[in-house]
């Protein structure tokens, strides 16, 4: 496996693989329109944690702490929709 590549594994055990430095894909709920969250952007991971499943949340802090924020949310990001991605990340 690359070195950037990451294994995850959700709550039911599933596991997945992703590249830890891809972009995170958005699409805004409102208009439809795609975005982009990289890893240098900034991140408000203490608001957008509010609105996660607290099941999920709890489940990778559990296993990614301590963590640098960005890994914390592109392992979360791997593990929902696009849409709850979104919703919690553009809606917020």
């Amino acid at each position: 496996m690359r070195k950037d590549w990451r294994e995850i594994t959700d709550v039911d055990g599933e596991v997945y693989h992703y590249d830890n430095n891809a972009p995170i894909t958005l699409q805004n709920p409102w208009t439809g329109a795609p975005r982009y969250l990289s890893k240098g952007d900034a991140l408000n991971l203490d608001g957008w944690a509010t609105l996660m499943d607290d099941d999920l949340r709890d489940h990778l802090h559990g296993i990614l702490a301590p963590c640098p924020d960005w890994d914390f949310v592109k392992a979360w990001s791997e593990l929902v929709t696009v849409e709850e991605a979104s919703r919690v990340i553009i809606g917020s």
